[in-house]
């Protein structure tokens, strides 16, 4: 029966599970009794392809792993059209379904509430802040009701690195609020609402042994708080026509310290926070969008200026790193990764329906693009040394490729 099967590698590649029982019937006969489980989500051939599982509706975010803590691998979070949060296995098995009322603003945080080792899912939406754990159940009060609306991430910290975390999310109105891990209200908090709205995730910096609370506002004011929500450090610029995400960069204290951002006008500013503003050689379009991330290799910063047909990528005195890499439709922000010793430049083009990862050289990743429309995480799911990437399609289909070493 094997036999038959082995030319059609495609049908193989997407069974879940078979399992054959041979049993003794009568004297001369035995009672055979198969099960054989197999996708439903029809998708082109790909030989690097681990597996493809299917939830019901399309993804709306990138995927994102989490640890499970009773194997030590990851599992695959994903938030689809109809406000469904689904927790998938490392092979794709669907573990639960979590409905939810609204979009998921935050990347999903995992966070050990009792100190035991067992790790919970948390997470924000506009108006409520949801904790979950590994079999799908509410954490003891959660889900909370924020007091205000935001459009913000949370921020989870760990000031000391001994689980006594810290939950900060600022709002629409302009107040900041902190909570603790099971979801109460810190008294010490003396946060005092400011006029303007909280217009980014709340960010920490950690430099010696001093802690430094990150905020900005619509109006362009950056505030550097205590733990307590006191001012810290005084900025006397501000950044009120940042476009998008500031992005920190720490040097050996909190005046050498700043923001890179980039304004409406395309223009990328580094602003310290003891300074002024420094108006980068790096200039886009009106209204491009900025990410940035060190360069491991190149002990420098690389800045990816961006819209829904561009990505450049530059250095910090201007020269570009790759030509421009021109994309049909760029939905979600490029991000840098580091593989196989290299960095590479990962994005998905939605109209092509494709992912891509390419080098500064301008060379695609082996066996790229892949086939998927999300944004995709990178990580070794399964603890055997080999990469993986996890990517959604158009069809509610949780795909997952081995990244081969180059």
């Amino acid at each position: 029966i094997v036999a038959n099967w082995l030319p059609q590698a495609g049908e193989i590649n997407n069974l879940q599970a078979m399992v054959i029982q041979l049993s003794s019937f009568k004297k001369g006969l035995v009672y055979i009794h198969s099960i054989i489980k197999h996708q439903h989500v029809e998708l082109a051939k790909r030989t690097n392809a681990l597996w493809e599982s299917e939830i019901n509706a399309e993804v709306v975010q990138k995927p994102q792993l989490v640890i499970d803590y009773n194997s030590g691998n990851y599992d695959v979070v994903v938030q689809d059209t109809k406000n469904n949060l689904s927790l998938l296995n490392n092979t794709g098995e669907l573990l639960w379904e979590y409905h939810l009322g609204k979009p998921i603003l935050s990347e999903i945080e995992q966070i050990d509430i009792y100190k035991n080792g067992k790790l919970q899912l948390l997470f924000n939406t506009s108006d409520s802040l949801f904790c979950i754990d590994r079999k799908g159940r509410n954490v003891g009060k959660y889900p909370i009701a924020l007091p205000d609306t935001t459009s913000n991430a949370l921020a989870l910290l760990d000031y000391d690195k001994n689980k006594n975390y810290r939950i900060l999310i600022g709002t629409a109105t302009g107040r900041i609020i902190m909570y603790d891990a099971k979801g109460n209200k810190v008294k010490g908090w003396k946060f005092v609402k400011v006029r303007s709205a909280i217009n980014e995730q709340i960010k920490h910096i950690k430099i010696g042994k001093k802690d430094y609370i990150f905020a900005s506002t619509a109006n362009g004011t950056i505030l550097l708080l205590d733990r307590k929500g006191k001012s810290r450090y005084q900025v006397k610029e501000n950044i009120v026509e940042k476009q998008g995400q500031s992005f920190i960069y720490t040097g050996k204290n909190i005046q050498e310290s700043g923001v890179y951002y980039i304004d409406t006008l395309g223009q990328v500013i580094k602003l310290p926070f003891n300074g002024k503003k420094d108006y980068l050689a790096i200039k886009g379009e009106k209204g491009d969008q900025l990410f940035v991330k060190y360069l491991k290799n190149q002990n420098k910063y690389g800045f990816l200026v961006f819209n829904e047909s561009d990505i450049v990528a530059f250095s910090s005195d201007g020269s570009k790193l790759i030509d421009n890499i021109f994309v049909n439709n760029l939905e979600s922000a490029p991000r840098l990764y580091w593989l196989n010793n290299e960095n590479w430049i990962g994005y998905t083009d939605t109209d092509q329906k494709q992912g891509y990862l390419v080098n500064f050289k301008g060379e695609l990743y082996q066996d790229f693009p892949v086939k998927g429309i999300s944004p995709f995480s990178i990580r070794d799911i399964n603890k055997d040394g080999i990469l993986e990437l996890v990517i959604a399609d158009e069809t509610g289909g949780i795909i997952v490729y081995a990244l081969m070493e180059e």
